[in-house]
């Protein structure tokens, strides 16, 4: 039977262990009671193309923000750099203390593109705030122009304090 406090929902393209190693893997995996939502595509950018993996993840975010009191919403994104796998969210992030935004994310403060000049996109959310794309396409973490791009979208999230604090020893400092 069942526990009941641990709710989740798993649904993937991938049928068998063989197709998690195959281009167009997606998951979409949702844990309400731990307000955790995760969409996973790999190779989106050869599967799906830049374009539409960009309105994939808009459509999922948007989706989540209406169905649940969403406070925040980070994209991490992993790329092949020679023999190994970089991601945003491990080798990348700006500052170690806070949360990463990574490629596209929520934040629950309507913003203006002018308030984050240097993102991609700002797409306001009326009444409950705001999703920010840092780069235009897909966040390659390899590349290093777009991380710098990515880092200064966080650091004026973090000017507004819209970055959460994740060291234990800091919160509740600006």
């Amino acid at each position: 039977m069942p526990y009941v406090e641990s709710a989740e929902l798993n649904v993937t393209n991938a049928l068998t262990p063989s197709a998690w190693q195959k281009p167009g893997c997606a998951t979409l995996f949702f844990k309400p009671w731990n307000g955790l939502m995760t969409l996973e595509v790999c190779d989106a950018d050869e599967s799906l193309g830049a374009a539409l993996a960009r309105q994939v993840f808009l459509s999922a975010c948007r989706t989540a923000i209406s169905m649940a009191p969403i406070t925040f919403a980070s994209t991490d994104i992993q790329s092949a750099y020679g023999d190994r796998e970089v991601s945003y969210q491990f080798d990348k992030k700006l500052f170690p203390h806070r949360h990463y935004f990574g490629w596209m994310g929520f934040v629950p403060v309507e913003l203006s593109h002018a308030q984050i000049r240097d993102a991609d996109e700002v797409v306001p959310v009326p009444g409950k705030g705001a999703i920010i794309v840092s780069v235009p396409g897909l966040l390659d973490p390899a590349d290093p122009a777009q991380v710098e791009q990515a880092h200064r979208v966080e650091m004026q999230l973090a000017h507004y304090n819209l970055l959460p604090v994740t060291d234990p020893d800091l919160r509740g400092a600006p």
